[in-house]
């Protein structure tokens, strides 16, 4: 991990914080938590979201699988093959990226669920994560032209920790997720009823996850169209390390075409969604991901 805290200029006081960890360090889950506890010490206070007497755990050995070893020599084969020279394969593309951030008030959240258990025809409306994540995978797909019968992949990860076997502690701080993979086609998400299937598609993804995390091993080097990340449950505003919240956050390492990163938002039962995708593509997106 790796800190850094830069002094406004002007005077009128105010710092910005950067933090950088890498992933195969802790996932979402343990890196709020841990900011969680780094700013209750500094104001002093107890931090309410940890159960008492529960202090983060991060022996490795609490995941441990059969083919962990394997699939650690796989991604890391696949991010430095020339070890041990290593680059950043990534570092041009980023550079023909268009960035936004967009705030989803809470009552459009509700509309959003709403909508969509419309049109799935569900009982229950979906999770705030499986709403979002659709809707991006969906106006992602729109954005870009896929219209054909080729298949847009999209990924994201779950905390697998209770569908470990054994299950993980809960206060486990390192990396414990499972990617999960959805894939309908590009006419199929074009469609009008590509936010049904789309809804569909994720939650049968989110089922498999529980039921194996570890199934599709093999698959996780697959190439996907549309990358989702965060949670809108990650607590970006409520971490105050003794001088108010922050006035803003920001996710910096998108590196991705057709990348969504979610946190929540800085009032109650909103949501932050920060978009990656190519210069061209930014206001065909916009038109789509905001329209009510």
């Amino acid at each position: 991990m790796a800190a850094q805290v830069t002094e406004f200029v002007g005077g009128g006081g105010g710092v910005a914080l950067g933090v950088a960890v890498h992933h195969t360090a802790a996932d979402g889950r343990g890196i709020w938590r841990f900011f969680e506890m780094w700013a209750a010490a500094a104001a002093g206070v107890e931090v309410d979201r940890v159960p008492a007497g529960s202090t983060p755990l991060h022996d490795r050995r609490l995941v441990r699988f059969h083919g962990d070893k394997e699939l650690a020599r796989l991604f890391l084969r696949q991010i430095a093959p020339n070890l041990p020279t290593v680059t950043d394969p990534a570092l041009d593309a980023r550079r023909r990226l268009s960035r936004r951030t967009f705030t989803f008030a809470a009552p459009a959240v509700q509309r959003l669920k709403q909508r969509l258990a419309f049109a799935a025809n569900i009982g229950t409306a979906p999770s705030t994560f499986a709403a979002l994540a659709v809707h991006g995978w969906v106006s992602i797909a729109r954005a870009s032209g896929f219209a054909d019968d080729a298949p847009v992949f999209a990924a994201f990860l779950a905390d697998c920790r209770a569908y470990m076997s054994p299950p993980a502690p809960d206060a486990y701080a390192g990396n414990c997720v499972a990617l999960c993979m959805a894939s309908l086609s590009g006419s199929e998400l074009a469609g009008p009823d590509g936010p049904a299937r789309a809804l569909v598609a994720v939650r049968e993804a989110v089922a498999e996850a529980k039921r194996d995390p570890l199934r599709d091993l093999a698959r996780w080097r697959t190439k996907f169209a549309v990358i989702l990340a965060g949670s809108p449950w990650f607590p970006s505003y409520g971490v105050d390390f003794g001088f108010g919240r922050p006035a803003r956050v920001e996710l910096a390492s998108m590196n991705h075409d057709g990348e969504v990163v979610l946190v929540a938002g800085r009032e109650a039962g909103s949501v932050q969604a920060s978009v990656s995708i190519a210069a061209g593509k930014m206001q065909a997106f916009r038109d789509v991901f905001m329209a009510e």
